[in-house]
């Protein structure tokens, strides 16, 4: 049985480094941005969350590429 994907949506996710708690657990921050253009390349997506990321006090620790796709019956 063959399966269509679509994607319906793209979104990019950063994960920063927010210190540790009083416990000394290690502190994450997440930031989504959402309704990214369908046809955006990662190269794009990565430069642009470098971006984002100069303007933040807190260290990045990783760029996340989320999306969404719809399977359907071909």
């Amino acid at each position: 049985m063959a399966i269509r994907t679509l994607t319906t949506d793209i979104g990019l996710r950063l994960s920063f480094s927010g210190g540790r708690d009083a416990n000394g657990k290690a502190i994450t921050r997440n930031k989504l941005y959402r309704f990214v253009k369908l046809d955006a390349n990662p190269e794009g997506m990565y430069d642009a969350a470098a971006a984002i990321a100069s303007l933040q006090t807190d260290v990045l620790q990783a760029v996340y590429m989320t999306s969404a796709v719809d399977l359907t019956k071909a």
